[in-house]
């Protein structure tokens, strides 16, 4: 009977320490919200903690950046919903995963690498060192600034490459290439440059001065 309390005692502990896991953090946000695992919403705001399973949404007006703790940059547009589905770092490993809910991210990755992965209802991005920036349009959904884009998952390589894929297959996609998923059963493919994404120099240039990590 000891033993079985001691287990449920380390088990309860182990999920409040996996909660409290500060992941990530703003570097900077406007009119965007936190939920945590217990569906209370908070105000996002400049070096505010994010921890491990806690959502972001941002408003019709609204944007955010956060930093991971292995300096991944994830920029949220309006009208968008990610979850921190995962994060793992350590001396021999290091993963993140962020749930896509709806709306656009623009994601620089970090040490995590090629153990970075973005995940929507209809298919997984995995990124191959890379910017890339993912559109996802869920069925019945009209989202603020895409009014003629049809639903599903959309990707956009600035640099490096990525794998898209789902039950239907995998697609690598390069610097300069859209990929797209319509739905889950869809096979991916490369489609002509959306008018919603921004054309000409796929290199992001640095600033002078870059932001200081908050992370």
């Amino acid at each position: 009977m000891r033993l079985l309390v001691l287990i449920f005692a380390l088990l309860i502990n182990t999920a409040t320490l996996a909660r409290s896991e500060k992941v990530a953090s703003f570097v900077f946000a406007k009119d965007a919200t936190v939920e945590n695992t217990d569906k209370v919403t908070r105000k996002a705001k400049r070096k505010g903690k994010i921890f491990l399973h806690e959502s972001i949404r941002t408003g019709a007006e609204g944007s955010a950046q956060i930093w991971t703790r292995d300096k991944a940059k994830f920029s949220l547009r309006p009208n968008s919903h990610i979850t921190i589905n995962k994060f793992l770092q350590t001396a021999t490993d290091c993963s993140v995963e962020v749930g896509l809910h709806s709306g656009s991210i623009r994601t620089t990755t970090g040490a995590c690498g090629h153990n970075s992965v973005i995940k929507s209802s209809v298919g997984a991005i995995t990124s191959l060192g890379t910017d890339h920036e993912a559109l996802f349009i869920p069925q019945g959904v009209t989202l603020d600034g895409f009014p003629n884009a049809s639903p599903g998952l959309y990707e956009k390589v600035n640099e490096g490459r990525v794998v898209l894929d789902n039950t239907a297959g995998d697609l690598i996609v390069g610097a300069g290439e859209v990929g797209f998923i319509a739905d889950a059963n869809a096979v991916p493919k490369i489609i002509p440059m959306p008018d919603f994404f921004s054309i000409g120099n796929t290199v992001t240039k640095k600033k002078k001065k870059d932001r200081k990590s908050v992370v």
